[in-house]
């Protein structure tokens, strides 16, 4: 019955910002209406309109009728999904589970069971979705044998900037503050790549990177400073720099990767480059925005003082007369003091708005006059805090696991970015609202809201392998049998 659904649901194709994302919705509401007219039950389930968008959230809230109780629990998955072009010449067959099931036994055998499906977003969440809606309609069943609050969201956007959740964190504003509700912990049932339960999420931050240089002829180029240069030195040890990852018991974050670099200029000349970008995807889990920031700092004086010291060498050793340049390093925020804040973003046409970003602040410190090399650190959205469970739901946790069959582990953090992040506290907002670049134009966070509603987090998700990739696939028996039934039994130990 369950694997129909599931193949059902990889059957809409709701890759992400498509109108796809909009026909599941109404998909799982239909099948939310299914249930309640099928037991006759008594729940509320409605759409959550996003803002300025097309797509919409599904949200039901059921109470449990053993007793009166404020506790709630939030359930939580999103229905959007990567594209297919990974899937090549089989990219037809990617919502197509029993088809594309075929074609892979002549293709990849060797991972081809009958405990394994495949399809586009089968694991990376649709089978997440069904272990939720098998839960809901089981507590539906067995309404009368529980207290409290069931909330159940299933979000859009998640693969995109999680327009979903952040919509979402206002209807959970909305319940906390009618039915004074005490949200015990949110559980996200995206995927997991071992049995396992994370008790948090990792956090995310962008670090923008713009440098300035001093423009000279390249025969000449001893008498200025290329900006690919200084940035070069720069981002040559932040890749695998294990330096910057953190560690947390037997769990570490992965290292920084330079997500993009390049030099701002027009077109071909003979002098050197005045303005390099990059920015520089930051993994992390306890560790505070100022702390980060120190280290980029850090790096980036290290870096000038090997230009300025290898320039003084050469200068020395050809016994040369130009002048070894001094180059600044500024936060945002102390740029801005000294400058004034940019004003104006360009529309660039790029469909990533943080080329828009570095080619505004281009044009803005072009204005300025500024005649000398620099080095600017900043954020750039998004941004996704780190969250973590309390202790009592953890130890209640470690009881539960302790008393099934199956060894399950268990992890204090989720490795990979989830909506899970607009749950967490977060504590460096006036700093991170004053280093980031295109807070408030392209991207910004209910923070009150957020910290109104915080709550400890848990992703306990389906078993497969391979999100992302043509090979996705999800392992049925543990997914769609067992994983519904422990999430259950969790649920009626914590809500008793």
């Amino acid at each position: 019955m369950y694997k129909e659904l599931l193949f059902k649901l990889v059957s809409i194709s709701s890759v992400n910002s498509t109108v796809g994302e909009l026909e599941i919705a109404k998909f799982i509401y239909q099948y939310l209406l299914d249930i309640k007219k099928k037991y006759g039950a008594d729940f509320e389930v409605f759409f959550q309109d996003i803002n300025d968008d097309f797509r919409k959230n599904v949200i039901a809230v059921v109470k449990g009728r053993k007793e009166i109780s404020n506790k709630a629990v939030v359930f939580l998955g999103h229905f959007d999904t990567v594209d297919v072009e990974d899937y090549g010449i089989l990219k037809d067959f990617a919502f197509d589970s029993i088809k594309l099931k075929q074609e892979f036994r002549g293709i990849y055998p060797h991972l081809v069971q009958d405990n394994v499906e495949f399809g586009r977003g089968i694991f990376d969440m649709k089978g997440g979705i069904v272990v939720n809606l098998i839960v809901f309609e089981e507590l539906i069943k067995n309404i009368d044998s529980w207290s409290g609050y069931a909330i159940f969201l299933f979000v859009c956007d998640e693969e995109g900037d999680s327009k979903g959740m952040l919509n979402a964190i206002k209807m959970l504003r909305k319940f906390k503050e009618s039915d004074n509700l005490d949200f015990l912990f949110c559980l996200d049932t995206d995927y997991t790549v071992r049995k396992a339960v994370y008790v948090g999420s990792i956090g995310k931050v962008l670090i923008g990177l713009f440098v300035r240089g001093m423009e000279t002829h390249v025969g000449q180029s001893l008498e200025g400073i290329n900006s690919n240069y200084i940035l070069n030195t720069i981002l040559s040890k932040v890749d695998d720099n294990f330096d910057l990852i953190e560690k947390e018991g037997d769990e570490f974050t992965s290292p920084p990767v330079v997500m993009k670099m390049g030099s701002i200029r027009e077109g071909y000349n003979v002098k050197t480059n005045l303005y390099s970008f990059a920015y520089i995807n930051h993994l992390f889990f306890k560790k505070s925005l100022v702390d980060i920031m120190n280290d980029y700092k850090a790096i980036v004086e290290k870096s000038i003082k090997e230009i300025i010291d290898r320039r003084k060498e050469i200068l020395k050793n050809f016994s040369l007369n130009f002048e070894v340049p001094d180059i600044k390093i500024y936060s945002l925020a102390d740029f801005f003091y000294i400058y004034g804040k940019i004003e104006k973003f360009l529309d660039c046409g790029s469909s990533d708005y943080r080329d828009c970003i570095f080619l505004s602040l281009r044009d803005w410190v072009d204005g300025l006059g500024i005649n000398y090399p620099f080095v600017l650190i900043f954020f750039l959205p998004p941004f996704y805090p780190s969250v973590k469970t309390s202790e009592s739901i953890k130890s209640k946790l470690i009881d539960y696991l302790g008393r099934i069959d199956e060894k399950i582990e268990i992890f204090d953090y989720f490795p990979y970015i989830s909506d899970l992040s607009f749950l967490g506290r977060i504590e460096d907002v006036e700093f991170l609202k004053s280093n980031m670049l295109g807070w408030g134009r392209y991207f910004t966070l209910d923070v009150e809201t957020i910290n109104f509603v915080s709550m400890p987090c848990l992703d306990w998700g389906v078993l497969g392998f391979d999100a992302h990739k043509s090979t996705e696939r999800l392992i049925v028996d543990y997914s769609l049998e067992r994983l519904p039934k422990y999430i259950l039994e969790f649920f009626m130990r914590v809500m008793d």
